[in-house]
């Protein structure tokens, strides 16, 4: 796509505006005035919330003149100086959103915009303009764009109809068109890459908006989002009374996410099995007809899930249903409670307890980052809503999970794959968690798990869409666990062959501990960097009891073999014990200390059951040194100096973040990491003489104070 003209020269103007300078040029089919609603989440259980007025926006359906549109955009170029973007006539949007459309509008700030348009174009007769902004996705394809067909009667029916090309891709959205294109009007799939000049471009109004970036410093609020409900209703009803009902299917569904997008990750599978136990069936909406979806959730009584364009069908809910959404973080904005108000239906967000208290100005969280829902809080709000219980939670007990955490592990993810096959234990399950490997690692797993697919009863594949850190994957591998023990390996590691028979035979007859250990062999380097890593290990570490093995590890360093873990993830769950993902690069020395401060033990088998590389790993590769040495600082003043800082994350955030890049500079502490394997008491003692310097200055300013 190539510069083709500036912004510089194109002024947005609205329709109505253009029609009256350019009367000839736009002509009014429909016009008239709609209200707009939107809600806030309530989490008053007595008080549910409820629609208010929002906008009232214009309602048209226009036929503009030798106009130019593109697809997976909003822009309409209406002429050389002219364009139209509804989005920038939304009042309450106006100053605070950027209207992101990154297909055309490639820059959009309060300052200056900056239009590309693709140096290929072509010209069409005629056409009903169903493009638009994010159009790949479910929910804006439904509420954006497919919801304007309500108004195609106000079109000729021999007006094709516009749409982007990536439809072509999903049944669902063939199925929606199919239902909605009633005149059997032709279908014109817009290309990416070209701009369409059309004679008679029809144009219908939005019945629907969402802010689709707000200014740094602006805060989220449910006005932001939109809905003409009078309008929905009307394409609900219509969807409705095309599909056949159902009765038989499921009253309790469970959406899962697991196969449809690496965004949002949260411990899926534990709150799975959980609302398994009140009679929740698990779905997969991504291998549901369009039909299918619908019916099924037109005859639910209660849906639970994790946020995302699933829950786009609560269009289609009845009349007091029960929705559980899980989410990650704390904000007032709704995109889901406008819909769940239109049906009269019942919202209860479960956020992470852990976040809470972060409010929208100072929260740090991606709405796409992972995050965790604590069981307690679902058995909790199931309780209040005296739900019962209709079976017991059936775990398998006999197979192992074993989880592959790769990183950039193309070059020997392949040894650690056979030495998993190679395994005597019969019953295993196979998942690989990667986190964002910019090489050909899940390329190459792939084909190896087409060869050796029939070895594994189960395999899974998680990817991510950015690099968290090697904590945040074992706690996904965790919680992607559908077995009772769990055995994680490096993508550069190996297993003996006897393994995983050798930990389940001890654990079964070890049964206290809830995470097993054992001895490790070395190779991969030189006979100089497997002395060094040798003096890591003092085994004898595993006589000492447990409050001796805690003072060890915040005093002295950390001993324990972690390549070598093997999980009774049941106990795990039991006792909440997660990697601590403030501290990124170090997913294993803070889960030890937690595990013993809540009671854990350590189980230990005195035999070399893992071969650990030494080498650059998934925790050390060179690409995120920086982030192992931020981790260490962090584990500082969070593990051993906690009295110095409090554990908000924000401000250990930006404590060792400005300690890091002021004081060390990264280059310079990636070269001490390399020379020398005492940087961690070096850190720990300019974090005290940092700490002291600031009483002393804070004490010498109190001082001047008080003179004054």
């Amino acid at each position: 796509m190539e510069l083709q003209k500036s912004a510089n020269n194109i002024q947005f103007t609205s329709l109505e505006e253009y029609a009256r300078l350019h009367p000839e040029a736009v002509s009014f089919l429909h016009f008239g005035e709609k209200q707009f609603y939107y809600s806030y989440v309530s989490e008053d259980l007595q008080n549910p919330a409820v629609l208010h007025e929002g906008e009232k926006r214009k309602e048209y359906v226009a036929c503009v003149k030798d106009a130019t549109c593109f697809s997976e955009s909003e822009v309409i170029l209406l002429d050389r100086q002219h364009a139209y973007h509804e989005f920038k006539t939304i009042s309450c949007l106006r100053g605070i959103a950027e209207c992101c459309d990154y297909r055309i509008l490639v820059k959009d700030t309060l300052e200056e915009y900056e239009i590309k348009v693709p140096k290929m174009s072509t010209k069409l007769a005629k056409g009903v303009f169903l493009s638009g902004l994010f159009s790949e996705n479910y929910y804006h394809f439904v509420f954006s764009i497919i919801a304007k067909t309500e108004l195609l009667d106000f079109v000729p029916n021999d007006v094709p109809l516009l749409v982007d090309n990536n439809v072509k891709k999903y049944e669902s959205y063939q199925s929606l068109i199919k239902i909605c294109n009633t005149a059997g009007r032709e279908i014109i799939y817009l290309d990416a890459n070209v701009s369409y000049q059309v004679g008679s471009l029809y144009l219908i109004s939005l019945p629907f908006f969402l802010a689709p970036n707000v200014y740094p410093g602006v805060v989220d609020k449910p006005e932001y989002t939109q809905f003409d409900i009078a309008l929905l209703k009307s394409f609900r009803n219509r969807i409705l009374a095309s599909v056949s009902k159902n009765p038989d299917l499921p009253k309790r569904i469970f959406l899962s996410r697991r196969n449809a997008s690496s965004r949002r990750p949260f411990n899926e599978v534990e709150c799975q099995k959980l609302l398994e136990t009140y009679g929740f069936k698990t779905i997969y909406p991504e291998e549901l007809t369009f039909e299918q979806q619908v019916q099924i959730f037109h005859n639910a009584e209660m849906i639970a899930g994790g946020s995302g364009a699933a829950f786009t069908n609560l269009l289609y809910c009845s009349a007091g249903c029960r929705i559980f959404m899980f989410i990650g973080y704390k904000i007032s904005m709704s995109f889901w409670q406008p819909l769940v108000c239109l049906n009269d239906a019942h919202y209860y967000r479960i956020h992470d307890r852990n976040k809470a208290e972060l409010t929208q100005s100072n929260h740090p969280y991606d709405i796409h980052n992972p995050f965790y829902i604590d069981p307690d809080d679902i058995e909790g709000l199931m309780s209040q809503l005296a739900i019962k219980k209709v079976c017991a939670s059936v775990v398998d007990s006999q197979t192992v999970t074993i989880s592959v955490l790769t990183y950039n592990s193309s070059k020997t993810v392949l040894e650690t794959l056979e030495s998993i096959k190679a395994q005597t234990y019969p019953d295993l399950n196979l998942n690989i968690c990667d986190d964002c490997s910019t090489d050909n690692t899940i390329k190459v797993c792939k084909k190896w798990i087409e060869e050796n697919r029939d070895r594994f009863k189960d395999v899974k594949i998680a990817t991510s869409f950015q690099n968290f850190g090697v904590a945040f994957n074992c706690n996904r591998s965790l919680d992607m666990c559908e077995t009772k023990f769990l055995k994680e390996i490096a993508g550069d590691d190996l297993l003996a062959k006897d393994c995983i028979s050798r930990f389940m035979q001890y654990a079964q007859s070890n049964q206290i501990p809830a995470v097993y250990l054992s001895r490790i062999k070395l190779f991969g380097g030189n006979l100089a960097k497997i002395k060094v890593f040798l003096k890591q290990f003092d085994y004898s570490f595993f006589a000492l009891n447990p409050l001796e093995q805690v003072e060890y590890l915040i005093l002295e360093h950390n001993v324990v073999p972690a390549s070598t873990a093997f999980y009774n993830v049941e106990k795990l769950r039991q006792m909440k014990l997660r990697n601590d993902e403030r501290v990124p690069a170090l997913e294993d020395w803070p889960k030890w200390i937690n595990y013993l401060k809540k009671g854990g033990v350590f189980g230990f088998l005195d035999e070399e059951l893992v071969d650990y590389r030494v080498s650059n790993g998934v925790s050390t590769s060179d690409g995120i040194n920086n982030r192992f040495l931020i981790s260490n600082l962090k584990f500082e003043l969070l593990y051993r100096v906690p009295d110095i800082m409090t554990r908000d994350e924000k401000t250990i955030d930006g404590y060792v973040n400005k300690l890091f890049d002021h004081l060390f500079r990264g280059n310079q502490m990636t070269a001490l990491q390399k020379k020398n394997r005492k940087h961690i008491r070096i850190m720990q003692r300019l974090v005290y003489l940092s700490s002291v310097l600031l009483l002393i200055i804070c004490f010498l300013l109190y001082l001047l104070l008080v003179r004054r």
